[in-house]
């Protein structure tokens, strides 16, 4: 018999009431059943990665902020963050639809790329494995060969993609990346500690919340109390570092010709944005944003740009009167202030660590094995261990050798210089993904977040971009691009 308009009818009131029980079902189950839901939607999460492993790529690599909010612990043996699990999935999918043909929009990155991944993933194993120092060693180098491995899932699928579909990723994600600002920001506002990651222990399935605090200390010759603001799970100085790529390429979008409603989310993006960043009190956060503005501002030709950077000018002037602000630039002028102490005492730990093992280094994550014990400049910030150099230069030479810190650099700047020659002349918004990833590498001087997701999707971006991107585009190829 053929449907009639009251089946249909019965039937969609058959589904809302399903729905309804199954929502009520969930909601009483909770309480009980949290750690099965919590184990479930992993397992939903792994399935739909490895259903539409393309597409979960550019979304593995938008979620990169928020590396660390959920982790799988395995009582005994590691802890497991759930991004690691789904880009473990989403890089075997990948693998397995290109041997089998049926994935044929992956951009390989040209061979010197894939040589440099094998050559620094290589090298860690190498080392590791002349370290002595048992499995935390190669428990490191396979860190670092997870991180090659993200770079390169993201820059076969970013080259892969056009112009339109990597800006329906980024517009949604704008906007949510700004509500969970706004989040924050309210959060900080009422004085709420964040969650900062989420661990579910297998196999006694159990959920453990863990909790932020808030960085509370005093700046300045004043002593002015200063309350630093990271977003969710990231400190504060990993939220100014995080922010530094995405704020750049807001204001790069910013500064097109789009529709003005089309850049809204950009706008809202920005301003939230900034003043998180302010919040951070990160010196280098702020001073790289100040650089990178300045420059995206005076190589724009957009009427608004000027008026922007008037602006810029202003903004920065009445910030830096505000009390916390202006004690954090006071402390820049400061050499014996805490934090150059503390810096200085791990750069020379690890210049010290070079020279006693300059070939093959202390193996791979052994910097904070040894490092406190060696004692090296312990006058200097006598509060605050000395478990990570902050940085990656000298983490790299510290723990690989001079020839593992060469072999980074090299590739480091190849990458660099091969994007900034295919996209010195791009729109904007596409220069801009040279210039976060430079900001980026320029802030893990100073911090321990170059081999972390954050990082290697920036570089991957960097090479999917350049090989996306010609410089002897046609005028047409280049509006439409810009227009997206």
């Amino acid at each position: 018999m053929p449907p009639t308009a009251a089946t249909n009818a019965a039937e969609r009131r058959i589904w809302i009431i399903a729905a309804f029980a199954s929502a009520l079902a969930g909601a009483l189950a909770v309480r009980a059943f949290i750690p099965l839901i919590a184990v479930g939607a992993v397992v939903a999460l792994v399935a739909a990665v490895v259903a539409r492993p393309r597409g979960a790529v550019l979304a593995l690599a938008l979620a990169t902020p928020f590396y660390d909010l959920a982790v799988l612990r395995l009582e005994g043996l590691a802890d497991i963050r759930i991004l690691e699990v789904l880009w473990l999935g989403a890089a075997m999918a990948l693998a397995w639809r290109v041997g089998t043909g049926t994935e044929k929009r992956l951009r390989r990155p040209p061979s010197w790329v894939m040589f440099g991944l094998a050559a620094i993933a290589g090298w860690f194993y190498i080392t590791a494995a002349a370290s002595g120092g048992g499995v935390r060693p190669f428990i490191e180098a396979t860190q670092t060969l997870y991180l090659c491995i993200v770079a390169y899932l993201v820059a076969s699928v970013v080259a892969g993609s056009t112009p339109t579909e990597l800006a329906r990723w980024l517009r949604p994600w704008a906007v949510v990346m700004t509500l969970v600002i706004l989040a924050s920001l309210i959060a900080y506002g009422l004085g709420l500690e964040p969650i900062a990651r989420t661990v579910v222990t297998v196999p006694d399935l159990s959920v453990d919340y863990v909790q932020r605090s808030l960085l509370e200390q005093s700046a300045g010759s004043m002593d002015v109390d200063i309350l630093r603001l990271g977003i969710l799970n990231t400190g504060p100085v990993g939220t100014a570092a995080m922010l530094l790529g995405i704020l750049t390429v807001a204001l790069a979008t910013t500064l097109t010709d789009a529709p003005t409603r089309s850049l809204l989310p950009a706008y809202a993006l920005l301003v939230a944005g900034g003043i998180v960043l302010l919040l951070t009190y990160s010196r280098a956060g702020w001073v790289l944003a100040v650089l990178v503005s300045a420059v995206l501002l005076i190589r724009s030709t957009h009427p608004r740009a000027r008026l922007a950077l008037a602006a810029l000018i202003v903004a920065v002037s009445v910030v830096a009167t505000l009390p916390g602000v202006a004690s954090r630039i006071e402390e820049l002028t400061d050499p014996s202030e805490g934090s150059y102490q503390a810096h200085g005492r791990m750069w020379v730990t690890a210049v010290h660590m070079v020279g006693e093992r300059p070939v093959l280094g202390w193996g791979p994550g052994m910097y904070a094995e040894h490092a406190e014990d060696l004692g090296i400049g312990s006058w200097m910030a006598t509060d605050i261990s000395a478990d990570q150099p902050h940085n990656w230069v000298l983490e790299i030479a510290a723990e690989t050798g001079l020839l593992g810190a060469v072999i980074a650099i090299a590739f480091i700047l190849a990458v660099l210089l091969e994007g900034l020659w295919r996209l010195r002349a791009a729109p904007l918004p596409i220069f801009a993904v040279w210039l976060s990833a430079g900001a980026l590498l320029a802030i893990n001087l100073t911090l321990n977040a170059f081999r972390t997701e954050l990082m290697w999707v920036w570089l991957g971006a960097l090479i999917g971009v350049s090989g996306w991107y010609r410089s002897a585009m046609s005028p047409a190829e280049e509006d439409a691009a810009c227009a997206s």
